[in-house]
């Protein structure tokens, strides 16, 4: 319960205070950026014999990212955050590694790297971040390893990269092209392998993720021309045997008003068999 009024006031003092979420030295050539959020929201569970019909849930996230380019070939960064929910679960995340351009059109990086699967998620220190849907969850995270990139011209790259995950080293292999990046990885002492697409054009986007032994997500948002940003949203997972595993469909709306960004939306959970609302603040 402490941790949850500690974050609280931590997100209190950030809305008081001018909204500053980047810094620039270009004189040092650092550059640093803040983020906090808090996602919550309402849960109404349709099945009768629940004692609990109406639930809470909320997590709250704060941290930041710091880059240091020491010169034209090499570039430090961090990123540090710790995220909170309402049973008072604490999750890090972190970055921290360094970045080398011997050449203009390749990168090194080395390090607790963002690797070639983690690249198609969303940064941890952004809103996209923080509403991770349950599809986009199920690629590997970032590890101790080395990514080196190839930049045939700004709209198209292949990533390579080595990482160690927890007791099995992953080899993974990625492109990127305009609207699409395509990532697989294999498990070279465990034998298992997986891969994930996403593509985002225009009003529409999807995510899709295979990890062998273990689950299909497919994750698809589309925003409603002409409507001033409402989206319709699906996400829905399978096991090895095709069994619906996670599924859950509704519609969101984003706001800003000033540097404060926040979200409005509501969805069903067949898992759960509820009905879930969504109210999302952050800057």
């Amino acid at each position: 319960m402490k941790y949850t009024i500690i974050a609280l006031l931590i997100i209190t003092g950030a809305l008081r205070s001018n909204g500053q979420v980047q810094y620039q030295d270009s004189l040092h050539h650092i550059t640093a950026t803040g983020y906090i959020g808090a996602l919550g929201g309402p849960k109404i569970s349709t099945l009768s014999e629940q004692k609990a019909l109406i639930v809470g849930f909320i997590t709250l996230r704060t941290g930041g990212t710091v880059q240091w380019d020491a010169n034209r070939y090499v570039t430090l960064y961090g990123l540090a955050a710790a995220e909170i929910d309402q049973t008072a679960t604490i999750t890090p995340f972190s970055l921290l590694f360094i970045r080398i351009t011997p050449y203009k059109k390749i990168t090194i990086t080395i390090g607790k790297i963002a690797t070639t699967m983690t690249e198609l998620r969303p940064l941890p220190t952004t809103g996209a971040g923080q509403f991770e849907p349950w599809t986009r969850a199920q690629i590997p995270g970032s590890a101790l390893g080395a990514k080196i990139r190839y930049s045939f011209n700004q709209s198209f790259s292949l990533v390579a990269s080595g990482a160690w995950r927890t007791t099995d080293a992953s080899i993974e292999l990625g492109f990127q092209a305009p609207y699409t990046q395509i990532a697989g990885y294999y498990l070279s002492q465990s034998h298992l392998f997986g891969a994930a697409v996403n593509f985002d054009y225009s009003y529409i986007s999807t995510t899709i993720v295979y990890n062998q032994n273990k689950t299909m997500g497919d994750l698809i948002i589309f925003e409603i021309p002409k409507t001033k940003g409402w989206k319709l949203y699906s996400d829905i997972g399978f096991n090895t045997s095709w069994k619906l595993i996670r599924g859950e469909w509704g519609t969101l709306k984003d706001f800003k008003v000033w540097k404060i960004q926040s979200l409005l939306g509501a969805g069903y959970s067949q898992e759960t068999r509820s009905v879930k609302g969504y109210i999302f603040i952050h800057i």
